[in-house]
């Protein structure tokens, strides 16, 4: 416990110093609410502060997360306030961290999947057009697989609940962002998984069953380039659609 008297006679540098850092601070001024955030932010801590009144602003506008009350606060808290509270319960804090995290974990899931989606259809062009194979999509399919077949799952990725360890998790570093060197890989190796078997499910039934040294214009050519596009494009979509589960 550190009091207000005890406090003044501290600099920053002094506070941040002690060991263990004070839990309670007992009749603090204004000044001193701002001391111990600056404290705490020198200790690499994420600071939350809460208040009502006009006093309260200054350390709450320089905290990283202001909480102000939404009944008894005062109209310049909440302007200097990140989230008010419009009951002036505290448990609110909690619930609004949760869904805060629940957001987070859907937006990563949203961009992941149909990133990884996209990329597995670019994967699948590049190979074959590389090889010197006819395009393994028709645009009337990508468009279909984009608009019907990615769509509906990344929507309800956008929507489902939050996971059982949203509060009991360890929080992550505040200067993380959404899409990190993990998540860009992650889609990445999906991506080009989905990549792998679209075309090896192309090349087996395009160029295994012999269409690919018929002549182009002919009947049999047309329907073995169409009987295999269809085969990639099934697969693909599946393939997708179990991703997204």
């Amino acid at each position: 416990v550190l009091k207000g008297k005890e406090l003044d006679a501290l600099s920053v540098e002094e506070l941040a110093s002690i060991e263990p850092f004070p839990t309670v601070f007992a009749r603090v001024s204004p000044e001193d609410k701002m001391k111990i955030v600056h404290a705490l932010q020198s200790r690499s801590e994420v600071v939350s502060m809460t208040g009502d009144g006009v006093n309260d602003a200054p350390a709450i506008r320089h905290a990283d997360v202001g909480v102000a009350m939404g009944i008894t606060g005062t109209d310049l808290t909440k302007e200097a306030a990140d989230i008010v509270l419009t009951d002036d319960n505290f448990n609110a804090i909690v619930h609004a961290i949760a869904e805060g995290r629940r957001i987070r974990d859907n937006i990563i899931l949203f961009l992941v999947y149909l990133l990884s989606c996209n990329s597995g259809e670019i994967w699948t062009m590049l190979a074959c057009v590389a090889g010197g194979l006819p395009a393994p999509f028709t645009s009337l399919q990508i468009l279909w697989g984009n608009l019907i077949i990615d769509m509906p799952p990344s929507l309800a990725l956008g929507v489902q609940p939050a996971a059982p360890n949203v509060l009991t998790r360890l929080p992550r570093n505040p200067d993380e962002g959404v899409f990190t060197w993990k998540t860009g890989l992650f889609t990445l190796l999906q991506g080009f998984s989905l990549g792998c078997l679209a075309v090896t499910v192309y090349v087996l039934d395009f160029v295994g069953f012999g269409y690919s040294v018929l002549k182009p214009n002919t009947d049999e050519y047309i329907n073995g380039l169409l009987k295999a596009q269809a085969h990639c494009f099934i697969t693909i979509c599946l393939m997708q659609l179990s991703q997204a589960f």
